[in-house]
């Protein structure tokens, strides 16, 4: 009875770590054939004073894309829509949103200077409190 029990648990385990293995294997692009791959961040700014360097950020992150002849992504940014106490609606002062459409994702060995000044901007400027990825498509 032992043997057979550690038998089967070896197997639950292999079988864990097959699973384990095949899952490991996908990446946002894989798991998002035809489909759009979007990731969606928020972002708290360190001040409301930081908007101006936050957008500038904004800027250049599509900018950086645009001179390396990456034109099929787009950036989507603006702030946070709250809804007040009294019911009525703001643009939110301390956090913005970004939704990066169809970002070809960008080997680390690919990154310099350029890359690097964008995301210090953004390091400067805010902290992500939230970031998504999803897929979508039109419906049929």
């Amino acid at each position: 009875m032992r043997r057979h029990l550690l038998m089967a648990g070896a197997i639950v385990s292999l079988g864990f770590a097959t699973a384990g293995q095949a899952l490991a294997a996908e990446t946002p692009d894989t798991l998002c054939k035809g489909g759009q791959l979007v990731s969606m961040r928020v972002n708290i700014l360190k001040g409301a004073d930081k908007a101006a360097a936050y957008d500038s950020a904004t800027r250049n992150h599509i900018g950086w894309y645009r001179s390396k002849g990456i034109t099929q992504n787009r950036l989507l940014v603006g702030p946070v829509l709250v809804r007040n106490a009294d019911g009525s609606w703001s643009n939110s002062t301390t956090e913005r949103v970004s939704i990066h459409m169809n970002s070809p994702g960008v080997p680390a060995d690919k990154r310099d200077a350029g890359w690097d000044a964008y995301v210090s901007e953004y390091r400067a400027t805010s902290d992500i409190s939230t970031e998504k990825y999803a897929c979508v498509r039109e419906p049929k």
